[in-house]
């Protein structure tokens, strides 16, 4: 017998385990007990020797993927029995509640693993049959990411597991972690067959079936079918996809109900393969009763390394009012038949999509709209539509008139991106009551704005028609009232000029006066050149 406190890759340097990846991702010390035994081997010539260790390992840190993540400090007790010389090679360790594990090594190869099972939870664990891995049972926490990416660091490292044929019985997990988000109560099911790894998820958000593939040749393939993926917010922002492009296998996939940062994309289809310098993606298509998206584009690898992403995009929505209350970005708008167009490049791949690194151009068009007087959310995203900072009446703030909001006929503009800066110069939004022309920049990061807003009033009879359909002669009335509040405010002029700045949830709006009319007073002109009231 052996007590003492020991770094754990020392006690692990001359077992079967030495060369495993999983042992270099182990570190720190502990106190151990160890005990050697000589045995008599009734299968063999010679007694057995075996070895059996017990500790709690609290100073040991695991770098493992959940749930065998473990930091110094915490105690995990650990016992571990496994044959230094015996005709019997099987290795077995139980870590507390959390797993206990059963592995078989050829005893003429140490390091050539025939079977193994590794049970989650309290229960006990069973050999399976030759060439299997198992795994079953029950955890609270998985990191699926985490290990798919150390198994393939497995395989490239040639490890003693990499030949053998995995298959789980209906894991349970209250949490697991998969594509850089996190799925409540899942049950799943993995198994490899002939090079072929087949999965099955059953949960709220994610239920449905993943096929991957490793051809001959080299070549590879990963498709789904699943009847629904819905998305919540990335765990970690700042997490990316550093993958090579180039090694990414032909990718298939059909999702019946697809759900993605508040959006019901509903029926979405999803066709890439690789091609010389990175991965084409020849279609993403999705249909649902919100909008209509559609997308193709690359992810290449430029000649430093680096990667870039290009893609068209288009997307098309009945109501943009209830795309982006979908989004819960704002409620400023209602209806609103929309299109939008991105031809538009970021620098990483299709993941670190955000306004903020965009380049390229986005053209836009809405139909038939209307901007909502109370506006608790415009600043978020549709703060150029924000109007309450202008003065009452210039703002088209008609809620004593109509008190349904702003209505207008079409809004339209092209918008030039550049790293995250929206440049434009022919943004129009149109209706019987106004015309506003806006150009200038915002930046999409910082959130603020550099804007020029010209509004034309469009004085006319339409006015009083309008109000009388919405509330009878009163409304006649209310049409013909705010005609002269809005030639008042203008006086003789045929437009009002506002320059906009600042951030977009609280905007400075200034009044530019160009050319005074001939009767305007010095003073007068000098006045209506002060930042409006209220802002």
């Amino acid at each position: 017998r052996l007590t003492g406190e020991f770094p754990i890759s020392l006690l692990l340097a001359r077992t079967p385990l030495a060369s495993d990846v999983l042992v270099g991702r182990l570190e720190g010390s502990a106190d151990w007990n160890i005990n050697f035994n000589v045995l008599p081997d009734p299968a063999g010539e010679t007694n057995a020797l075996w070895l059996e260790v017990e500790s709690d390992l609290e100073d040991v840190v695991l770098d493992l993927p959940e749930p065998l993540a473990k930091n110094a400090g915490e105690r995990w007790p650990l016992s571990l029995r496994l044959p230094l010389r015996a005709s019997e090679s099987v290795i077995s360790a139980r870590i507390g509640d959390r797993l206990a594990l059963l592995q078989e090594n050829d005893p003429e190869d140490r390091q050539r693993v025939i079977r193994g099972a590794v049970q989650l939870g309290p229960d006990s664990v069973t050999l399976p049959e030759p060439g299997f891995y198992t795994l079953s049972g029950a955890t609270r926490e998985l990191d699926l990411d985490g290990w798919v990416d150390l198994v393939v660091e497995m395989a490239q490292a040639d490890s003693a597991l990499g030949a053998l044929s995995l298959r789980t019985e209906a894991v349970r997990a209250e949490s697991v972690m998969m594509l850089n988000r996190r799925f409540d109560d899942v049950v799943m099911g993995l198994s490899t067959e002939d090079g072929v790894l087949t999965g099955r998820f059953d949960s709220e958000a994610l239920t449905g079936n993943l096929r991957y593939q490793r051809n001959p040749g080299g070549t590879h393939s990963l498709s789904a079918q699943l009847d629904r993926l819905w998305l919540a917010d990335a765990e970690d922002e700042g997490a990316n996809l550093e993958t090579d492009p180039r090694n990414l296998p032909e990718m298939r996939f059909y999702v019946q109900d697809f759900r993605f940062m508040g959006l019901n994309l509903g029926e979405t289809r999803l066709e890439a393969y690789p091609v010389a310098d990175g991965l084409h993606v020849e279609t993403v298509d999705s249909v649902s009763e919100q909008l209509n998206f559609q997308a193709r584009g690359d992810w290449l690898v430029d000649e430093l390394g680096g990667s870039r992403s290009d893609f068209d995009i288009v997307l098309s929505s009945e109501s943009l009012g209830d795309l982006v209350s979908a989004l819960d970005l704002s409620s400023v708008l209602v209806g609103g038949q929309t299109m939008v167009r991105y031809d538009a490049w970021w620098p990483g791949p299709p993941t670190s999509f955000e306004l903020a690194r965009l380049n390229g151009q986005m053209s836009f068009s809405v139909v038939d709209g209307r901007i909502l007087n109370a506006d608790p959310g415009a600043g978020r995203v549709l703060g150029l539509l924000s109007l309450g900072a202008l003065p009452r009446r210039l703002a088209l703030d008609f809620s004593d008139v109509f008190e349904s909001g702003f209505v207008f006929d079409q809004a339209n503009a092209t918008v030039r991106l550049d790293s995250g800066t929206a440049y434009t110069d022919d943004f129009v939004l149109e209706s019987t009551a106004a015309q506003l022309l806006i150009s200038g920049a915002s930046n999409l990061e910082a959130k603020d704005f550099d804007y020029t807003m010209i509004i034309k009033p469009g004085v006319s009879q339409a006015l009083p028609v309008i109000g009388a359909i919405a509330a009878g002669p009163a409304g006649v009335a209310a049409g013909i009232a705010l005609q002269e509040l809005l030639r008042e405010a203008l006086g003789d002029a045929a437009e009002a000029r506002y320059r906009i700045t600042g951030p977009w949830s609280e905007p400075v709006v200034e009044r530019i006066q160009t050319t005074p009319p001939p009767d305007l007073p010095p003073e007068a002109a000098t006045a209506q050149n002060q930042p409006t009231e209220g802002t």
